[in-house]
Order: C-alpha cells, then sequence, then structure tokens
C-alpha cells in the first residue's frame, strides 16, 4: 500500500465533515483507471461473468451480490441520515480501523528481509525521510529497529476500510449488526461499480500475518486481509483504501440494488426506506428492490422474500 496516496477528495458537506470522492477518483489514486474504465465500458452480461454467483464461499472473484448490514431505527435522526446517505446519495463509508470491532484489525508481525540490499536502501530512504544520523551497520540497532517499525505500524494503520458480507441469511450477523434483526441488510451490486474491482476476500487464519520489512515492492504486503477464524462467519469481503481519515465514495446509481427488512423490523423502518427510495427515484435514480428476511417455519436459517411494490 501507498504512503503518498493522491486521492481526490471534495467537501460537498462543509469543511468539518468527512471527504466524498468517486470510485474512479479510487481506482486512478491505485493508478487503475484504465482498468475501472475498461471494465464499466463493457456489457453488464459481460461484467456479471466476471463476477462469483451463489453464497459458495470457496471462490476466486468478488460475489455478484455483496451484502451491508444496518441498524435502522425510526426514531434515531443519526441512523436515517445515515440511510440517506447511502439509499439516496449511493455512498458508502470508509472507516478507521480502530472504529471497527475486531481489536485486532490491520495488526501484523514483522520481519527482516533477508536481502540485505533491499535492506539498506530501505534504510537509507529511512534516515533521508526522518532525518537521522547513522551508519548503515547500525540501522538495524534496536532503538533505530524499534522508531522505523514503530513509524510502519502507524503509516499502515491510516489505512481506510470498507467491510461486506457474502451472505444476506447469516443470522449472526442481523443480530450483532442490524440492531437484534430490527434494522436493514443493502444489497450492492458488484458489477455496476469499479471500485468493487478492489474487493478482496478475507482470510481467517490462527495467527496474525506476517510483513517482512523492508517488503518486497514485486510481492506488497495484504496484511489487511487476514483476521481471526473466530470472525469467519461474517464471510467478509473489503475494499482498503489508504487514508487518515474517514471518509465516503460515492458509486454508481444501480450499484445499490436491494434493501432487506430483518425479521424484527416494524413497519416505521419499512416506512422510512420506501419514502428514501421514492425520494430516489423523484431525483431521477433507478428504484431498489425491497425483501423481507424471516425465519424458516420448520429448520433453522433465514428465509429472504421479495415484498411487492
Amino acid at each position: 500500500m501507498q504512503s503518498d496516496f493522491p486521492l481526490s477528495l471534495t467537501y460537498p458537506d462543509g469543511p468539518d465533515k468527512p471527504p466524498v470522492c468517486e470510485s474512479k477518483d479510487v481506482l486512478a489514486a491505485f493508478n487503475s483507471a484504465r482498468q475501472g474504465q475498461y471494465y464499466m465500458s463493457q456489457t453488464k452480461q459481460w461484467r456479471s461473468s466476471k463476477r462469483g454467483h451463489g453464497r459458495q464461499w470457496k471462490t476466486e472473484n468478488t460475489p455478484i451480490h455483496l451484502y451491508k448490514y444496518r441498524p435502522l431505527d425510526s426514531e434515531n435522526g443519526e441512523q436515517v441520515k445515515h440511510a440517506h446517505d447511502i439509499l439516496v446519495r449511493d455512498r458508502i463509508w470508509v472507516v478507521k480501523p480502530d472504529s471497527l470491532n475486531d481489536p485486532h484489525e490491520l495488526k501484523f508481525n514483522l520481519v527482516k528481509n533477508p536481502d540485505n540490499s533491499r535492506v539498506k536502501e530501505w534504510a537509507e530512504e529511512g534516515r533521508r525521510q526522518c532525518g537521522l544520523e547513522f551508519r548503515f551497520e547500525d540501522s538495524l540497532s534496536e532503538p533505530i529497529l524499534k522508531f522505523m517499525t514503530d513509524n510502519i505500524r502507524a503509516e499502515m494503520r491510516r489505512a481506510g476500510v470498507f467491510c461486506a458480507s457474502q451472505d444476506p441469511r447469516n443470522g449472526p450477523m442481523w443480530a450483532h449488526y442490524a440492531d437484534d434483526h430490527r434494522g436493514i441488510c443493502i444489497q450492492y451490486d458488484t458489477a455496476e461499480d469499479e471500485l468493487f474491482l478492489l474487493a478482496q476476500q478475507v482470510l481467517y487464519r490462527p495467527q496474525l500475518p506476517t510483513m517482512m520489512m523492508p517488503s518486497d515492492p514485486d510481492n506488497p504486503p495484504d496484511y489487511y486481509r487476514y483476521k481471526s477464524p473466530e470472525w469467519e462467519y461474517e464471510r467478509e469481503w473489503r475494499v482498503v483504501i489508504p487514508r487518515n481519515s474517514s471518509l465516503s465514495v460515492t458509486v454508481r446509481s444501480l450499484t445499490i440494488s436491494g434493501v432487506i427488512f430483518g425479521a424484527h423490523a416494524n413497519s416505521m423502518t419499512v416506512k422510512v426506506v420506501s419514502e428514501l427510495r421514492a425520494e430516489r427515484v423523484a431525483l431521477g435514480k433507478p428504484a431498489f428492490k425491497l425483501y423481507q428476511a424471516k425465519p424458516h417455519d420448520d429448520r433453522y436459517g433465514i428465509a429472504i422474500t421479495c415484498m411487492k411494490p
């Protein structure tokens, strides 16, 4: 990941509010603008063919749909405003790792790169950037090593993260992230926006990932993909953006393709979402579908049915 990440940002909500960018700007900052342009210039059928289908976890392709579980209490103004930003303004939120509920987010172990020429190059660069005066022979002494590794850890934690699940029928997810089934789950069509070209499947491992110091330019670190096996039920995919603050990304208007109401969502929650949907349509944007989740009558699990318009 880059330390200097030239992301184009605007502040439409005011200078004291989180900045906003578009998906194409994120791709450009990753030097992937051409890839994003080519992808979106193809037909929907072609783009969908590159996505994974169904709920099979073992897939190499980003699923055709990803899901974001959200609380939504009609009397909670902050939650309603957040839903408005998502469902009317087509924004997704990229948040700091420290705001996520896993205290191990984006943590890793550091090991020395066995390539001494790469270590020397890294040490010289660190000396120039930090204004330190030391010989290469001393570059990996304990005080210098601690100083530089602390800087690396701090830099890595500047990233912002967008998390979504592959599974809309996940009981624990409904309980933990959607207010005990009273909230909603937003369905994203990943073939409708280039941002999801950056989505990566989370890998669940019992040990912290290892990051080589300095890293190999031909083998960039992927420490941000790893979590403990205790989180495996989330079936998570994520987009990671190297930023020093929370921000929102505006996705294309067809990306939000549905909203699923939790099994315990009340009529006022349905009313709020329906009104936001109507406001969206009044702006000339396509309507998303509405779904209802409910427990199966004869077995464990959650069923999802399409609601009548």
